[in-house]
């Protein structure tokens, strides 16, 4: 049997929220629990990074502007840190992603954009990929397992709970205050 990993999907700014998944992960299985974040940390929630560090700006702020002030406001050593996280992290059975892969590339070939980015090309894929994919970038309601992907990012963004899920070898479970749920096809 292989030691968990779980997986907590899109955060979007919802500090209470992770706080909540974390806990629910550190109650299974301690503080040194092998924990896989999917992306988008900050963007769209109440405790949005930008807002942290005091840079005004609303939805008609123009994004060149807002990048312009980020560029002087953000410590080097927070853009540093941030400059350091792996686009991508795979096991025997496994391959985590923020968006999810180029289909028919071998996994070691993916290019970074559509790591972070991709959407139509790698959904309509029903196939199995060379590995179960584990992503998030696209809200759904729910958790949901496609047979060849698994989509973690639950509508955070948009206020709704943030999902943890663990994963032992290809199976897995989402993961309550009422313990693991299957996530299956």
């Amino acid at each position: 049997m292989t030691d968990p990993i779980y997986a907590i999907g899109d955060i979007h700014g919802q500090l209470a929220e992770l706080q909540r998944v974390l806990a629910l992960i550190e109650a299974e299985d301690g503080p040194a629990a092998h924990i896989v974040f999917l992306g988008d940390y900050t963007d769209r929630g109440p405790d949005t990074t930008l807002a942290a560090y005091g840079l005004d700006f609303s939805g008609r702020s123009r994004q060149l502007d807002v990048h312009e002030q980020a560029l002087t406001t953000v410590p080097q050593t927070h853009v540093d840190l941030l400059n350091t996280l792996e686009p991508y992290f795979e096991t025997d059975d496994l391959f985590f992603a923020h968006a999810g892969i180029r289909p028919g590339v071998p996994l070691d070939q993916q290019d970074i954009e559509d790591l972070l980015w991709i959407r139509k090309d790698f959904h309509i894929v029903r196939y199995a990929h060379p590995k179960l994919i584990v992503h998030g970038h696209t809200p759904v309601d729910r958790a949901q397992h496609y047979g060849n992907r698994i989509n973690l990012d639950s509508g955070a963004g948009y206020g709704k709970p943030l999902t943890a899920a663990v994963f032992e070898g290809s199976q897995c479970w989402t993961l309550t205050a009422k313990g693991r749920f299957p996530l299956t096809p």
